[in-house]
């Protein structure tokens, strides 16, 4: 069996059942003929929009075109990625970082890994919501790099939060790596993301 395809199979099930409830909400409204849109509603067809525009992101990535991977630091992209999200948050949010003084070369091309991170800074945001905070840390396990992101929360959104990790889960799995995400009886998020390191690839 073709992986590939069914990851992409995959992929395009989650965009369908995405653009549906899109439409089906849009189709509410309008149907609801009110001169004033509910502020939920209008949040909710807002986070969809945010999640499909994220999806449509990690699809156009060349990574099917690529001849060889190239190598990117770990460290350095998260910092990035967490200054990216704390400057475009949709709400205040606090991120603390525990990084791991080894320096973390993955095998992975550098916009790939921080559309990785960013959904997944994402999700842990989605969660956590206004004026959360969330933990990121970064370390070496069995000569592989490990990115955790914690956050609290609470945990009536675990079926939509493995609905969303899942696709983050098949993207990680590209690059030889792993991901996963729960939430625990008190609300808090555990999100785990590991990639294989690559000390003698040239930076990007």
């Amino acid at each position: 069996m073709d992986r590939g395809k069914d990851q992409h199979g995959d992929m395009s099930g989650k965009l369908s059942r995405l653009l549906r409830r899109i439409d089906d909400r849009v189709g509410r409204l309008i149907a609801d003929k009110s001169d004033r849109i509910p502020e939920k509603a209008a949040a909710d067809i807002g986070t969809d929009t945010a999640e499909l525009q994220s999806l449509l992101d990690l699809l156009i990535q060349p990574q099917q075109n690529a001849v060889a991977q190239r190598s990117t630091d770990l460290n350095s992209t998260l910092i990035d990625c967490v200054r990216s999200e704390l400057e475009a948050g949709a709400h205040p949010l606090q991120i603390q970082k525990q990084l791991t003084d080894h320096v973390l070369v993955v095998r992975c091309p550098r916009d790939d890994l921080r559309a990785l991170i960013c959904r997944a800074l994402k999700i842990a945001a989605d969660h956590t919501g206004h004026g959360g905070c969330i933990q990121v840390s970064t370390c070496v396990r069995s000569s592989q790099a490990c990115l955790d992101l914690m956050c609290s929360g609470n945990n009536s959104g675990n079926h939509r939060l493995q609905d969303r990790s899942a696709t983050l889960r098949d993207l990680v799995s590209q690059f030889s790596g792993h991901c996963e995400a729960i939430i625990g009886d008190d609300g808090t998020m555990h999100l785990r993301m590991i990639l294989p390191t690559d000390d003698g690839s040239e930076l990007e």
